[in-house]
């Protein structure tokens, strides 16, 4: 079975220039530790997780905080198989599934 098969939940994504704050106020509200990180144009950029910014009091998501970024994401053809390992593996919540052209789905 392929991701693309799977019914699945949309998980709130960042944008460039969303404040550290609100990005804790989403993964609050979403109950996820990690969000998908997406450009003005939707193009997929990292996964940002809740540890390294649970103590910034200040600060945007920009290309400047790139290195907080987990640039990992699956294609929506993987395996679900493969997208389970593959989450162990990173330790994260959730996964960010791209099309072939890196937009976030």
């Amino acid at each position: 079975m392929r991701i693309a098969q799977l019914e699945h939940s949309t998980v709130p994504e960042v944008r460039w220039g969303d404040s550290f704050q609100l990005v804790k106020e989403m993964m609050f509200d979403a109950r996820l530790f990690d969000l998908p990180v997406v450009d003005s144009l939707g193009l997929f950029k990292g996964i940002i997780s809740f540890e390294p910014i649970q103590e910034k009091k200040s600060g945007k998501v920009s290309q400047m905080a790139a290195d907080l970024l987990n640039s990992f994401y699956m294609n929506e053809e993987d395996s679900i198989g493969r997208l389970l390992e593959q989450m162990r593996i990173q330790n994260i919540g959730c996964m960010p599934i791209c099309n072939s052209s890196g937009h976030y789905l």
